[in-house]
């Protein structure tokens, strides 16, 4: 059974016979005035998050006798384009699903930005395998299913729909390395979403626990993208002390060690040390205020930003602060409060020697 939505099937079944086609149901986006909650809906119980790889949108879908990777957008001829000739080891794993399975996930390149798929999959099947030798092969990443075995789970909520999902990759890809199944997790989502984030992932996406799968529609609410914001030009106004006492796990191994109460008498006993952060080890800056100009004219503080930071600009805060206070930088965030004037979790991209303080405002931010 062919499932179609939003195309013709008569059509679609002399181009690209037995397949089923429909439009991938959109991501929603939250209204600026509602990013600040960001946290309050991550952490409300309402939603599961998983993480957001930085490729593109494809379907799997698994005939009778074929098997298709259709992209998300149409082609010149008005149907979803199909790449299965540009990763032949995606459509060999395909053929052990059962007849009639569509199967919603992303294309990546470990390693690569979504730059790297497009090299692969934007270009004919000759030159994609020949890439794929020379600089790896694509993987893709479930993320939802909507038709297993012919039978339609549009109407099934997203939470079971994963579970078949979980299933299904069991089954029949748990031991393929090219495939992997994302993981939803609903506790700590807030907090995950950052650390992934600050180690260069892409994001995460909530999905509604409860929600149906709606062909090509963007329904308010039933998902949410977590990611960093577009980026903002911000100036430096000031700079952070670093946290003392280090915490970490590698306690250890850990190298940076001071007396608490040093003496002459104290200096080299261990057990009369301490364990510090590097940055208060050496005397750097940890972080940097932020600021832009208000309706007043004035500058404003509206966060600090330690991700991003190298060990060279530490001590160059610290050494020379003068050479950056009243400087540009670019930067990105995860969430904008229009409210509070603020941003939370802040990236240093990198400075904007082009541009004037002048030129940084809360219009341009919080508008």
């Amino acid at each position: 059974m062919a499932l179609c939505v939003g195309f013709d099937e008569e059509k679609v079944q002399n181009i690209h016979p037995e397949a089923s086609m429909i439009k991938a149901m959109e991501i929603w986006q939250l209204p600026k005035n509602k990013r600040g909650n960001l946290k309050e809906y991550c952490d409300g119980g309402q939603y599961l998050a998983s993480l957001k790889r930085d490729g593109y949108f494809y379907w799997l879908n698994k005939t009778p006798q074929y098997a298709y990777l259709f992209s998300r957008k149409a082609g010149v001829s008005g149907f979803l384009t199909e790449k299965s000739k540009n990763v032949p080891h995606l459509f060999e794993a395909a053929q052990n699903l059962p007849a009639d399975t569509l199967i919603a996930g992303e294309v990546y390149v470990p390693g690569k930005t979504s730059k790297g798929v497009t090299r692969i999959m934007g270009c004919l099947p000759p030159k994609a395998i020949e890439r794929q030798e020379a600089e790896g092969y694509v993987h893709y990443y479930l993320i939802d299913i909507v038709m297993l075995a012919g039978e339609d789970l549009r109407d099934k909520p997203f939470e079971e729909r994963i579970e078949i999902l979980q299933e299904v990759y069991v089954k029949y890809f748990v031991d393929n390395e090219y495939i992997s199944l994302a993981e939803n997790i609903d506790t700590d989502i807030y907090d995950t979403a950052v650390a992934l984030m600050e180690q260069g992932e892409e994001g995460m996406v909530l999905k509604k626990k409860d929600s149906l799968y709606e062909c090509g529609k963007r329904p308010a609410w039933s998902s949410i993208k977590i990611k960093q914001e577009n980026t903002l030009d911000v100036v430096i106004t000031g700079f952070c002390a670093p946290t003392k006492e280090y915490a970490g796990k590698n306690l250890g191994v850990w190298e940076y060690w001071i007396a608490e109460n040093p003496t002459a008498d104290n200096m080299d006993l261990h057990e009369d040390m301490i364990p510090v952060t590097k940055a208060y080890y050496y005397g750097w800056k940890n972080a940097i205020e932020v600021s832009a100009y208000n309706k007043d004219g004035e500058l404003e503080k509206i966060g600090t930003i330690s991700s991003g930071l190298t060990d060279e600009l530490r001590k160059e805060f610290a050494e020379n602060p003068e050479k950056y206070l009243n400087t540009v930088v670019e930067i990105k965030c995860m969430s904008v409060d229009a409210a509070d004037h603020s941003i939370r979790h802040g990236y240093l991209l990198k400075f904007r020697d082009d541009k004037n303080p002048e030129d940084c405002t809360f219009s341009q931010i919080f508008s």
